[in-house]
């Protein structure tokens, strides 16, 4: 099966979230069609195309010139986690939306749904450099469970358990500062904000992007 653009991440979105859970993921597909799989259709060629097809190749520095919302391909190594900001939020569990009961009301003003949990969800804003420029950058909570292997929740109890505040920034966090990762992230022009869907600390990708960058830079 292959799907393109918003629906591929829409997908890999719901891959990611169910990582822990392992539950049955259903999917619905109207007007699709089906052909014979062939032998490009390995894991390894969806990997790939997951990181290079239909986005945009820039480099940290580009990202300030961008003024239209686009998907784009940039590598970097994890130079700082901005600490001025929260690591986790609560949520509503019907979608990701931030909900404070004590701000009054019941119901989620996004999704409507009626709240009486909210869910703990990450929400790390971190800066990245490649050669001289730096950039920030957000990482959502599929992206977070990929990374750290466990859910805000559980990064939360650990804290607790260890006497410390939940606003502490967890140690798995700190474990990410010196990565070097090929990024595919989701800019906003209106808000300018940088969102991960994923990283790849495959060095085929990084090289590739590297290399991508560096001819970018020589024809101009």
């Amino acid at each position: 099966m292959t799907v393109w653009e918003d629906y591929a991440i829409q997908l890999h979105d719901a891959i990611d979230k169910n990582l822990l859970l392992q539950e049955p993921l259903v999917v619905m597909l109207t007007l699709g069609k089906i052909k014979d799989a062939t032998g490009a259709s390995g894991v390894g060629y969806n990997l790939v195309e997951k990181f290079f097809h239909n986005a945009r190749v820039v480099s940290i520095g580009e990202i300030n010139n961008l003024r239209q919302d686009c998907y784009c391909l940039t590598v970097g190594t994890v130079d700082e986690i901005i600490i001025d900001a929260p690591w986790s939020y609560d949520s509503c569990p019907n979608c990701t939306t931030t909900f404070d009961p004590s701000k009054g009301g019941l119901a989620c003003h996004s999704c409507q749904n009626s709240v009486t949990n909210t869910v703990p969800r990450y929400k790390l804003n971190v800066r990245m450099e490649h050669n001289g420029d730096k950039g920030n950058f957000l990482f959502w909570d599929a992206t977070c469970i990929k990374l750290f292997g466990k859910t805000a929740a559980e990064c939360r109890d650990e804290l607790i358990a260890d006497g410390d505040d939940i606003k502490v920034f967890s140690t798995c966090v700190d474990e990410i500062l010196s990565k070097t990762w090929a990024v595919i992230f989701k800019f906003c022009s209106q808000l300018h904000q940088s969102s991960v869907l994923d990283v790849s600390e495959e060095p085929h990708h990084i090289q590739t992007l590297i290399a991508t960058l560096g001819l970018k830079v020589i024809t101009k």
